[in-house]
């Protein structure tokens, strides 16, 4: 890519409209698994109304890799440990339940929200407390 090229970029938030506006019928409510190599912090704090209540179609849950410390203990510059915080408090502060996923079937276990994540390096599902109680 050269000095004279751009890349556009679009918000989580515009996504999720797009799908709204042209998925037919409109779906009653979705799960998202997002996998951005360590930029789910910023799609997230860049388009909080995304999982902001009330929704107009309900996110049950996102599933994400939640790895934003390095091996010598320090934070990705792409989501530093003041963020990691923030995004936590997003998700928490909107009904959602994080979990930790297992494998690619699913099983799950409650995870400890008092460090708010800073902690944890390994997958995560946020699962709204609508279907969280399922699970613990």
């Amino acid at each position: 890519m050269s000095e004279s090229d751009t890349l556009q970029t679009v918000l989580l938030g515009d996504i999720l409209r797009e799908v709204k506006r042209t998925v037919s019928p409109e779906p009653s409510q979705f799960l998202m698994k997002i996998d951005i190599e360590l930029f789910e912090c910023r799609a997230f704090l860049g388009s909080p109304e995304v999982i902001l209540q009330p929704q107009d179609i309900p996110l049950i849950a996102v599933i994400m890799e939640w790895i934003f410390i390095r091996e010598d203990g320090t934070y990705s510059e792409q989501c530093p440990k003041e963020k990691v915080i923030k995004l936590s408090k997003l998700f928490l502060n909107n009904g959602y339940t994080p979990f930790r996923v297992y494998d690619q079937n699913l099983r799950f276990s409650k995870l400890d929200i008092s460090n708010f994540g800073l902690e944890w390096n390994f997958n995560v599902a946020w699962l709204s407390n609508s279907i969280a109680s399922y699970y613990i």
